[in-house]
């Protein structure tokens, strides 16, 4: 912080002992007017790369982003002082709120390393000081690819960097209609702590309760499934302190145009990554006992991570069949789509997968699917 010359400015003891105030905006107010005229509003927004006006709303009640805060206590020495400041305020406001709701971490997940570095970089990009829109990443690709999986895997990565995860199907390729977005609001408004009495009837009214909550907070959002742009709009938080993925089979373009929002799409893994997965479930010795067969197995399946972890459970669970019967088995195309299925789980199955992106045609493309 640049200080006049010859000056030695000592700011007031107000964030110690009994003396710190109530709020963080009056602890940084009088912080910063401590040390006028080196240090003006304007200064202060211009250095911690932050909207004056901004500033201002925090100066006035607003509560900030871990990232502001820890801006301004640099920039003004506070030694830590308004940081912790902070937390205290956003654990005040918010004691209920604390939501983790995301599903377990997929087992025997391989590859995509690439992705997960773009999507890491994409993290430090919308947490870089001055973002002004909200983070939305846009995770796409056919049915099978792995898209959820992906998502979890980062999101169980980096939770540890917002107050609370919220998570969501939204149903958009499955059986059944896809989630209207005043459903799948209220049942986010359930992982703020509101209640079903309190949730209001109006889809416009829940879906501003939702931003406010969320306001001050820095959250991670998982929107799962999603059907198009126009589903997952009403879904979005107002300030740039939150970060949303979601994932779909079509490429969202309604939404990749929006500040701040950026499409990842994903495809079948490579050769080697279906490889290691197939060895991940039956074992690397059994899968190097037959590595011809194996990479013939993942041939057959495309190189869909869904289509090839069911056929290695298949082979994983008939101890005396060898990755070669599967392979001959699965020769005939006509009963490829048969064999790729759970027995006891109908969400594992490829045709079912495939059926549901089907469902989703226009009569004329349907029709053309029917005739091939």
């Amino acid at each position: 912080m640049a200080q006049e010359d010859g000056a030695t400015t000592t700011p007031p003891a107000v964030l110690d002992g009994d003396e710190v105030p109530l709020t963080f905006g009056a602890a940084l107010r009088q912080r910063r007017e401590a040390l006028r005229p080196t240090v003006s509003l304007r200064a202060m927004a211009k250095e911690i790369h932050f909207d004056k006006s901004q500033v201002s709303r925090i100066e006035n009640g607003q509560l900030p982003t871990p990232e502001f805060a820890q801006a301004v206590d640099t920039y003004l020495a506070a030694g830590g002082a308004l940081v912790a400041l902070a937390d205290q305020a956003r654990a005040r406001r918010h004691p209920s709120t604390q939501a983790a709701q995301l599903p377990a971490a997929p087992n025997n997940f391989v590859g995509r390393d690439l992705q997960l570095g773009r999507l890491h970089a994409l993290l430090a990009e919308a947490t870089a000081p001055g973002a002004m829109a909200v983070t939305v990443v846009c995770l796409d690709g056919p049915p099978g690819v792995g898209k959820t999986a992906l998502a979890l895997r980062w999101a169980h990565e980096i939770q540890d960097q917002f107050d609370g995860v919220l998570f969501a199907n939204l149903r958009g390729f499955s059986a059944g209609a896809p989630a209207a977005p005043h459903q799948v609001l209220e049942e986010l408004l359930g992982g703020l702590g509101i209640s079903p009495d309190q949730v209001p009837a109006d889809p416009a009214v829940r879906a501003g309760l939702f931003r406010s909550l969320l306001h001050d907070q820095r959250f991670l959002l998982v929107l799962d499934n999603a059907a198009d742009s126009q589903q997952v709009r009403p879904l979005l938080p107002g300030m740039p302190n939150c970060v949303v993925l979601v994932t779909s089979r079509q490429r969202l373009a309604g939404l990749a145009i929006d500040p701040g929002a950026r499409a990842v799409t994903l495809n079948p893994l490579d050769r080697g990554e279906a490889v290691t997965l197939v060895g991940s479930v039956i074992g690397d010795q059994r899968a190097a006992a037959d590595p011809a067969a194996v990479a013939a197995l993942v041939q057959r399946c495309a190189y869909l991570p869904l289509a090839v972890r069911i056929a290695a459970e298949r082979v994983a669970s008939h101890p005396h069949q060898t990755v070669a019967d599967l392979v001959a088995d699965l020769a005939s195309e006509s009963d490829r789509l048969e064999l790729l299925s759970a027995a006891d789980d109908d969400t594992m199955a490829v045709r079912a997968a495939f059926s549901w992106s089907y469902r989703a045609l226009e009569p004329d493309a349907a029709r053309m699917f029917r005739l091939l």
